[in-house]
């Protein structure tokens, strides 16, 4: 069912399926799977050598109930944060079109991003 309060607000249009829809966690399964098979397709995410296996690891992002961690990585070594953050936006305009597509939207006093330098 859906709830009497809502949280955000009720203008149109309005985003999601409703705070505590019972049916929330599949439908939010459902959605984000199709949403990183696109970002995946389209070049998105990052590869790494997983330090037990040897295997080539590929992640676009993890996602859990109503959120999700992006992904992203410089080519080499030597790639800058300017450049770097020009793929990530790309990455999050596609992650954010694929969200609007489906009925939701993004939450930006919930949302962050960390740049991270391992050098």
């Amino acid at each position: 069912g859906r709830s009497e309060a809502v949280y955000g607000n009720e203008e149109v249009p309005i985003m999601g399926i409703g705070q505590g829809n019972g049916l929330g966690p599949t439908l939010w399964c459902l959605i984000s799977t199709i949403i990183f098979r696109m970002m995946e397709k389209a070049g998105h995410g990052v590869s790494m050598v997983s330090a037990l296996s040897l295997t080539l690891v590929q992640l676009v992002g993890f996602a859990f109930v109503d959120d999700a961690d992006l992904f992203s990585a410089g080519k080499t070594a030597y790639t800058t944060a300017e450049v770097l953050s020009v793929d990530f936006q790309a990455a999050l305009h596609r992650w954010t079109g694929g969200l609007i597509a489906t009925g939701g939207e993004i939450a930006p006093e919930k949302s962050f991003c960390y740049l991270i330098d391992f050098l």
